[in-house]
């Protein structure tokens, strides 16, 4: 295609989501930063997560290994900056196929996963997106 038409095509699109009231340029902007993370997400954690390894991904999306001793565990991850009204996060356990449950409340500036169990030396898997 034309850089030409592309251009108008976005032009079009433009125009036509102000027309029904979505906010294109938030939308555009969430995606880039969601695609390229800046930097690395802080993760804190309790239970078998207190203590955090092997730290691997971006400030979105990524994995991390629970070394401590096994019991409910709780994830917080923290990305260097905050969302304007806040995180969906989501985790698993890849070890044991276990699935976190987002803690409430949804909060700008990070986002908490609650495990029933894990396992020590067991691998996470977490992925967020702001809102």
């Amino acid at each position: 295609m034309k850089h030409w038409r592309v251009a108008v095509l976005f032009a079009l699109i433009l125009s036509l989501s102000f027309a029904i009231g979505f906010d294109v340029t938030n939308h555009v902007r969430s995606t880039i930063v969601h695609a390229q993370g800046p930097g690395v997400a802080t993760l804190t954690g309790t239970g078998a997560c207190a203590t955090i390894t092997t730290q691997g991904g971006g400030a979105f999306s990524g994995t991390l290994k629970c070394t401590g001793t096994t019991g409910a565990s709780t994830i917080t991850i923290t990305p260097s900056f905050s969302a304007q009204n806040g995180f969906e996060c989501h985790g698993s356990d890849t070890t044991t196929a276990a699935v976190a449950n987002q803690a409430a409340p949804v909060a700008t500036g990070s986002c908490k996963l609650n495990f029933a169990s894990v396992t020590a030396n067991d691998v996470i898997t977490f992925g967020m997106t702001q809102f």
